[in-house]
Formats: C-alpha cells, structure tokens, sequence
C-alpha cells in the first residue's frame, strides 16, 4: 500500500489522530467485483483515485485542485435480486 501516492501520510495520519479507527481490511485491486458477489452485492460503478481527482477534484475550469490518496476508490453497488 506504501506505493500509492499519500497512503504513507494517509496510515500516519490515522495512526496519530484517529487511532480508534483502525483499518479493518483492504481489497486486493482485480478483486473488488468478487468480494462484492461474495456479499450478495452487483458493482454499478467504480472510480479510482484519477477518476475521483477529474470528477470532484476540479475547479470551474477544469483545473485540479487537490489530489486523491492513491489507494482510494469509490463503488457504487446494488444488492443482486
């Protein structure tokens, strides 16, 4: 996880001010989609760290304005019927 831009700060971070809120696991990238079947649950839709950036991290002229922790993700999914 060292290897992702910010999760060095990120981890220290929790570490130093929200050390109640331990981590409790990370999926492994390739294997979001299983470990939501594995939970009765469809992926709709997937954003990484870029994506995040380009979708909610710029100003009204497209410029970036700050940067995602490298390890982040977002998912959007729906229970499977």
């Amino acid at each position: 996880m060292n290897d992702y831009y910010g999760a060095r700060e990120f981890a220290q971070t929790m570490k130093e001010h929200h050390s109640n809120e331990e981590l409790m696991f990370s999926i492994e990238k390739g294997n979001l989609e299983s470990f939501l079947e594995g939970r009765n649950l469809k992926m709709l839709d997937h954003l990484d760290n870029e994506e995040i950036e380009k979708k909610f991290l710029v100003d009204d002229n497209g410029a970036l304005i700050g940067k995602a922790t490298g390890h982040f993700c977002f998912v959007l999914a729906s229970k499977i019927h």
